[in-house]
């Protein structure tokens, strides 16, 4: 598993043969509080998907809705609910 950080332009990933790309500075943070709870031999690129559109999605989305960088990142609480 590869992550790529593009800055403003996302990050791109490849899991095996698969590659994607997601959007946004706060995907890192939720894609690893999640993937750390993974066991990672058995993890699937369905799942991974999931856990990237998760982070990349709901994460971003609150953070874009508040002022400031650090700040306006969202707990994974609220992020769950």
């Amino acid at each position: 598993m590869i992550f790529v950080t593009l800055g403003a332009n996302g990050v791109c990933y490849r899991f095996g043969e698969k590659t994607g790309r997601v959007a946004g500075d706060t995907f890192f943070g939720a894609a690893l509080s999640k993937l750390c709870k993974e066991e990672l031999d058995t993890l699937t690129v369905d799942k991974l998907e999931g856990i990237l559109a998760f982070a990349a999605n709901k994460a971003a989305s609150i953070t874009t809705s508040r002022h400031g960088a650090i700040p306006a990142m969202p707990t994974l609480e609220k992020i769950e609910k």
